[in-house]
């Protein structure tokens, strides 16, 4: 009975084994296996950030594409070489508004300038060349989130980074002061992610 019971276990086995189709079957199934504990990890599929060529602190994706919302920035801005008494509007804080904008936005946490912030600081630079006698104060913002103290040092890093970047176009550190508000001054009320966006920036002050 035992050796009848056996052959009936054994003989279904012994037979899928000569089988090519089974066999094929049974190599796929370990192939897949083998692709799925292999795939790439999740965090390692993202795309990767696109490094703009003049890095500070290097930026990213543009503002849109990171935080999901309209570009603050308005109109799309070009990095081309900028020429010499380009600048039309004037040694002024309106002057600067037209010609260059007079603020930059950051992402949540960061003080890093994407591509659109690096040529609009790019710009400044040549629009401070261009008047040797105007001095700036970069003014940094953040968002209503976290405490006042994480703030402040926030906007003071964020004030930093584009003091620094100036320093580095040639402009004197002398004519570019620094000073952080942390979430204090915001232009936008409501704890949106809008108005957030809108929050997280540094102004370009003339003195």
């Amino acid at each position: 009975m035992l050796k009848r019971t056996s052959i009936a276990i054994l003989a279904p086995l012994v037979l899928a084994a000569c089988d090519p189709e089974v066999n094929a079957v049974e190599q796929d199934l370990v192939v897949a296996e083998t692709t799925t504990t292999q795939t790439t990890p999740y965090y390692q599929q993202q795309t990767p950030l696109v490094q703009p060529q003049n890095q500070i602190g290097v930026g990213g994706q543009q503002f849109a594409a990171v935080n999901g919302l309209a570009n603050p920035y308005g109109a799309q801005i070009t990095s081309a070489a900028l020429a010499p008494n380009q600048f039309a509007s004037g040694p002024s804080q309106v002057g600067l508004r037209a010609d260059v904008g007079d603020r930059v936005f950051f992402t949540t946490d960061s003080s890093n300038l994407d591509q659109r912030g690096a040529v609009v600081i790019d710009q400044l630079g040549a629009w401070m060349r261009q008047y040797p006698s105007i001095r700036l104060r970069i003014e940094g913002h953040a968002d209503e989130r976290g405490t006042r103290d994480y703030n402040i040092a926030l906007g003071d890093s964020r004030a930093t980074a584009i003091r620094n970047r100036l320093l580095q176009l040639g402009i004197a550190a002398d004519r570019v002061t620094t000073v952080s508000y942390g979430k204090e001054r915001p232009v936008a009320s409501g704890s949106t992610p809008t108005a957030w966006a809108q929050n997280r920036r540094a102004v370009f002050v003339v003195l």
